[in-house]
C-alpha cells in the first residue's frame, strides 16, 4: 500500500482534535505520513512528548517567510492560519521532496481508509472537496464557497504548484474573517479552480465530506461493522463547530440540527476517541490547560437551538428557506 502524506496546522487550543484525527489514520490502517506545523511553543512541546511515529512536527519559527510575517501582523489568530493554508502544502513539496501532499483540517475524524478517495484522483494533479449543502444550508454557499478546504490534495507538478503559488499570493494580499468583494478567509478563492487551473478534480464519493451542513440529507446506518450514508461507507466526518468543555462535557455542532442516528454513528465514536486523547495528552503534561471552550450563556444557547430548528423545518420542508 502507498504511504501518503499529510499535513495539517493546529495550536494548543485544538491539539486534542488534531491528535483524536492522527490516532483514526492510524486506526483505520492508512499507511501515512503526517506534517504537523505547530502553531505555538506548547503544542510543539505537547506533541513532542507524545513521540508521534508516523508524524513530523515543524515548528513556526522554522516555517515562517517574511511574506507570512508581514501578513501576521494584522491578522487574528484564525485568520492568519487560514492565510498559512496554501503555504504549508506549497513549503512541503518544494523543500521535502514529495510526490504529493494532502491538506486536512485537524478537526477531522476517520471512519475509513482514505484509500478509495486517491484511487478516484488518479493521475489528476488536485483533489477538491465540496460542501454539498442541505437545503437550509445553501445559503452558506455565498460566505463558505462551493468548496471546503477540509482536505485538498496536490500533486508535484507544475499545475499543482502554479495553483498554489497562485493561491498563496492571494492569501498574502487578503485573508480576513469578514465577507468583502466575494471573498472571505481563505476558501473564496478556490471556487473557479475547476476552470481556473487544469488537472483539477471534484471527488464524486460522498464518504469524504460529511458534515453538519450536510449529514441531514442522508440515510445513516451501520452494516457490517461500517458506518454508512446512502449505503455508501463513511470515509471522514468533518467535526465543525465540535465543542470541548471541562469535565469531559462536548457540544455536538451548535447551530444545526443533528439527526438521532449521525449522533449514534458518528458523534458518539468521536467523543470516545476525544477522551482517549485527553487521557493521553495528560499523560505526557498533567498541567495541560488547553483546548477547552467557554460554555455560552443561556441566551446564546436559546439562539442556536432556534436557528437548528428552523434549519430542521427547512430541510423537512415545512419553513421556506427564506429566512
Amino acid at each position: 500500500m502507498k504511504t501518503h502524506n499529510y499535513c495539517t496546522l493546529f495550536d494548543k487550543n485544538y491539539l486534542y482534535k488534531g491528535l483524536t484525527m492522527y490516532r483514526s489514520l492510524e486506526k483505520v490502517g492508512a499507511s501515512f505520513h503526517l506534517w504537523i506545523l505547530a502553531m505555538d511553543e506548547e503544542s510543539y512541546d505537547c506533541l513532542d512528548k507524545l513521540e508521534l511515529k508516523s508524524a513530523s512536527l515543524i515548528k513556526l519559527k522554522d516555517f515562517e517567510d517574511a511574506g507570512l510575517r508581514k501578513a501576521r501582523t494584522d491578522r487574528s489568530r484564525v485568520e492568519y492560519c487560514w492565510t498559512i493554508t496554501p503555504s504549508l502544502p506549497l513549503f512541503l513539496l518544494k523543500n521535502k521532496g514529495l510526490n504529493e501532499i494532502t491538506y486536512i483540517d485537524a478537526d477531522l475524524y476517520f471512519y475509513e481508509n482514505p484509500e478509495p478517495i486517491f484511487s478516484e484522483l488518479d493521475s489528476r494533479s488536485i483533489l477538491l472537496i465540496e460542501h454539498r449543502y442541505t437545503p437550509s444550508q445553501k445559503r452558506l454557499e455565498k460566505y463558505s464557497g462551493r468548496f471546503n478546504v477540509q482536505f485538498m490534495t496536490f500533486k508535484n507538478d507544475k499545475l499543482t504548484l502554479s495553483a498554489l503559488e497562485w493561491w498563496r499570493a492571494r492569501c498574502l494580499e487578503w485573508c480576513y474573517h469578514r465577507y468583502e468583494d466575494g471573498k472571505l478567509g481563505d476558501q473564496l478563492y478556490i471556487n473557479d479552480w475547476p476552470k481556473r487551473f487544469a488537472g483539477v478534480h471534484v471527488l464524486r464519493n460522498i464518504g469524504a465530506g460529511v458534515a453538519p451542513w450536510n449529514v441531514q440529507q442522508y440515510k445513516i446506518a451501520e452494516k457490517n461493522k461500517k458506518i454508512t450514508i446512502n449505503n455508501v461507507s463513511v470515509i471522514f466526518y468533518h467535526f465543525h463547530a465540535f465543542r470541548i468543555y471541562p469535565k469531559n462535557r462536548f457540544d455536538y455542532a451548535p447551530g444545526y440540527w443533528m439527526p438521532v442516528a449521525a449522533k449514534k454513528y458518528l458523534y458518539q465514536p468521536y467523543t470516545m476517541a476525544l477522551r482517549r486523547s485527553i487521557a493521553e495528552v495528560k499523560e505526557v503534561d498533567e498541567k495541560w490547560l488547553w483546548g477547552y471552550s467557554k460554555r455560552e450563556n443561556i441566551s446564546h444557547r436559546i439562539a442556536m437551538f432556534v436557528v437548528a430548528l428552523k434549519k430542521y423545518l427547512v430541510d423537512k420542508g415545512i419553513l421556506k428557506n427564506d429566512w
